[in-house]
C-alpha cells in the first residue's frame, strides 16, 4: 500500500499548529501589555491633549492588532487547523476499501472542510447505491498524483472520500 499521508507529516502539522498557536498568544500579551501600559501611564495631572494623545495612539495599535489578527487566522492559522483536524479524523474515523478501475484525474479542484483537493475518478462497486458506479477519490492538492494509467485496476482506502493508501490490484 502507498500511503499519502505519513507519519512525520502528521507530526509536523501538530507542532507547527502549536508554535503558531503559541506565537499568537505570545505577540497578543505583548499588546495587551503596551494597551494596559498607554492607559495607565498618564497621571491626573497631565494636560487633556496629552490624555486624547495617549487615547488616539492606543485606538490605533488595537486597530492594527485587529487587523492583524483577522490575517493571522484566515491565512495562516486556519489552513493549517483544518489540515490537523483532517489528520486526526482520519486517525479516529471509519475508513472504506474499495477496488475500481481507473478512469481520469479530475482537473477541477473541489474544496471541502477548508482544504483543496483534486479528484481521481474510478469505476467501482457501488458502496450504497447500485445505480452509480463513477466514484470521485479526493486527493489533497499538495500530494502528487498516482502513477495510473486508465483502465488500471486501483485498491484504495478512504476516509469521508479523501484517499489514504493506495495501491494497483
Amino acid at each position: 500500500m502507498n500511503y499519502i499521508f505519513d507519519e512525520q507529516e502528521r507530526i509536523k502539522a501538530r507542532s507547527i499548529k502549536k508554535i503558531m498557536l503559541f506565537s499568537y498568544l505570545l505577540l497578543f500579551a505583548i499588546f495587551l501589555t503596551i494597551v494596559l501600559l498607554i492607559a495607565f501611564v498618564p497621571s491626573r495631572d497631565m494636560s487633556r491633549r496629552f490624555h486624547i494623545l495617549f487615547v488616539i495612539i492606543n485606538a490605533s495599535i488595537t486597530v492594527i492588532f485587529l487587523c492583524f489578527s483577522l490575517f493571522f487566522y484566515a491565512l495562516k492559522f486556519k489552513p493549517i487547523r483544518f489540515y490537523v483536524r483532517m489528520f486526526r479524523d482520519m486517525d479516529s474515523g471509519l475508513q472504506d476499501e474499495a477496488t475500481g478501475i481507473f478512469v481520469e484525474y479530475d482537473k477541477s479542484i473541489t474544496t471541502k472542510d477548508g482544504l483543496s483537493f483534486y479528484s481521481l475518478v474510478l469505476d467501482a462497486v457501488p458502496l450504497r447505491r447500485d445505480d452509480i458506479s463513477i466514484r470521485k477519490v479526493l486527493i489533497e492538492k499538495s500530494r502528487p498524483k498516482p502513477d495510473l494509467i486508465t483502465g488500471e485496476r486501483v485498491k484504495v482506502i478512504t476516509h469521508a472520500n479523501i484517499l489514504v493508501a493506495w495501491e494497483k490490484a
